[in-house]
Order: C-alpha cells, then sequence, then structure tokens
C-alpha cells in the first residue's frame, strides 16, 4: 500500500542554484551537511535553513538539454508495507509542433517532504508537452 504526500515544498526560498553547472543526476539529503557540501558545489550563496530531523530533500537534475525539457519531482510514496520511498519524476519532453531558442537548457528540480527513514528510490516517467 501506498501513502502519498499530498504538497511537496519546492525549494523556491531566494536561494538559487546555478542549475547550468550541476550535471545529470538525482540526489537525496538527510543532513544539513551533505546539503551544504552539494549547495556550495554549485553557488556562492547561502543554502536555503532546513530542518533535517523532520524533512528530506530529494532533487533531480537533467544536466545540459535541448529548449522544452522540463524535470518535476510530481509526488512522493511512501510504501506502508516495506521501508521503500518512491519519489515520482515526470521528464517533460519538447512538444515537436512548437520552435524552441537554439540555447542549452538545464532542468532540474528540488523538493522536501516530510521524513520517514528508508530507501529513496526515483521513478520516471516521459510525457511530451502540449
Amino acid at each position: 500500500m501506498r501513502l502519498s504526500v499530498p504538497e511537496l515544498e519546492r525549494q523556491k526560498q531566494g536561494n538559487v542554484l546555478t542549475a547550468k553547472a550541476i550535471p545529470a543526476q538525482t540526489k537525496v539529503f538527510t543532513n544539513a551537511a551533505s546539503w551544504r557540501q552539494f549547495w556550495v558545489g554549485f553557488t556562492s550563496d547561502t543554502p536555503a535553513d532546513l530542518d533535517f530531523r523532520s524533512n528530506i530533500v530529494a532533487a533531480v537534475f537533467l544536466g545540459p538539454s535541448s529548449p522544452g525539457h522540463v524535470v518535476e519531482i510530481t509526488k512522493v510514496d511512501y510504501h506502508r508495507d516495506s521501508s521503500l520511498i518512491v519519489v515520482q519524476v515526470t521528464d517533460w519532453q519538447p512538444n515537436p509542433n512548437y520552435t524552441y531558442p537554439a540555447v542549452i537548457v538545464y532542468p532540474g528540480d528540488v523538493v522536501r517532504f516530510p521524513f520517514r527513514s528508508g530507501k529513496v528510490e526515483f521513478e520516471r516517467n516521459r510525457k511530451e508537452r502540449k
């Protein structure tokens, strides 16, 4: 059985990572030290102050991509019968009917959700933008 987290809190508190420097990856942060270390690797701004006693932070980055790509953490599921936490990610593909500028984009998303001990896995699906 899955328990869904209804509200994912996005980390948009004025502290912004320089996404173009972040390679394609998924990350899970369960303590302030690892969060701070990751953050300072990509920006000189102070990282958001988070309470890791009650929160987990999940992040996904696509690395350099063509315009029209967007990545979004859409849901976090806690499996009641195991210690598995599934972070669901949607990778939005460019709409082939649109013309996009010739630039490189660096899609990423960072969310926090209530702490629960367990293994975190990312489940990805692709959808075409409309």
